[in-house]
């Protein structure tokens, strides 16, 4: 494969040089990926009005240059270019680069996002690689195993976790028949909208409360909600709707190997991103609720995410404080 990439850098047309662009996002929120295409990863997002100096590297994608600290690739239909005299481009340009320097470093940063879409390579930078090599003792504890009887596997997750520690082969085929999904938009750290054979819904993370958007460690949850999920394909363990009309959901992700299924819900509370919601938990089986709890627990003594910020305050209080 570095023999195939070597010679197509090598005999990549000549390109044209490509003016840097000032640009504004005109998006909501705006993915930034991390190759020119739907398929690739998505790094992170960012907000409408946001400026960005991009350079075009196809009729729909540029890549992203200064504005923020993502490395990526946006979509042009969802930017639009500020005018010449408004964008002094020149001082914000950074070190020229020939032309067709830039089309190869396009070209390798498409070929190895595909080539990571294909092995299922999902993880989303050092930041995760670092927290779960922080709490390698609950990092991958959450893992469910459902039964065909609808009740729950109980697995202890004290001491140390093993990656050798895979599903049994019947909570394996359970999981894969739950609804498959993939997900399309993150919009806070336990609300997403997913796509399900061409319908879209908005799924809220059952029993888990995360910080709201403006309240302290929100962004942080989003964004790691995005990194564990954002634009994978996930399964769904529907458990009805609430009063907003979501469906209250447990959603399901493969780890990077593929192997094994990873609780969502669980992850973002042993990952010190939400709260156990036990107000609205009582559908859930006892081993279910009990796990929950201890992963809060858990995390509040390691003051893992959030709990190392002085004096959280729970989003159903934030909600209600005016």
């Amino acid at each position: 494969m570095r023999r195939v990439i070597v010679a197509l850098l090598a005999g990549s047309i000549s390109a044209v040089a490509v003016a840097d662009q000032l640009v504004e996002v005109t998006a909501e929120r705006l993915n930034v990926r991390a190759a020119p295409s739907t398929d690739a990863e998505i790094v992170g997002q960012v907000n409408k009005h946001d400026q960005l100096v991009v350079r075009p590297v196809s009729d729909s994608w540029a890549q992203v240059l200064r504005g923020t600290e993502l490395n990526g690739f946006v979509s042009t239909r969802y930017v639009k270019v500020l005018e010449r005299a408004d964008t002094r481009i020149d001082r914000l340009k950074p070190t020229e680069t020939s032309a067709s320097a830039l089309v190869a470093v396009a070209l390798l940063s498409f070929l190895v996002g595909v080539l990571l879409f294909r092995r299922r390579n999902k993880k989303f930078g050092d930041g995760r690689s670092e927290l779960v090599a922080r709490n390698t003792e609950m990092a991958d504890a959450s893992l469910t195993k459902p039964q065909r009887n609808g009740t729950h596997v109980r697995r202890s997750f004290e001491g140390t976790y093993k990656s050798s520690d895979l599903y049994e082969i019947e909570g394996r085929k359970e999981i894969h028949h739950l609804q498959m999904a993939k997900v399309e938009y993150v919009i806070d750290g336990d609300t997403v909208i997913v796509s399900r054979t061409g319908i879209r819904t908005k799924i809220r993370l059952d029993s888990v409360d995360c910080p709201e958007n403006g309240q302290p460690w929100g962004d942080i949850a989003a964004a790691g909600l995005i990194k564990m999920i954002g634009g994978r394909k996930v399964r769904l363990e529907e458990h009805g709707e609430d009063h907003h009309g979501r469906s209250l959901t447990t959603i399901y992700v493969q780890d990077g190997r593929g192997s094994e299924w990873l609780n969502v819900n669980e992850q973002m509370v042993v990952k010190g991103h939400a709260w156990v919601m036990r107000k609205y938990y009582d559908h859930l089986s006892k081993t279910r609720k009990e796990k929950l709890n201890r992963l809060e627990r858990w995390a509040r003594t390691k003051k893992v995410g959030l709990w190392q910020t002085p004096n959280p305050i729970p989003p159903w209080k934030w909600r209600n404080k005016d």
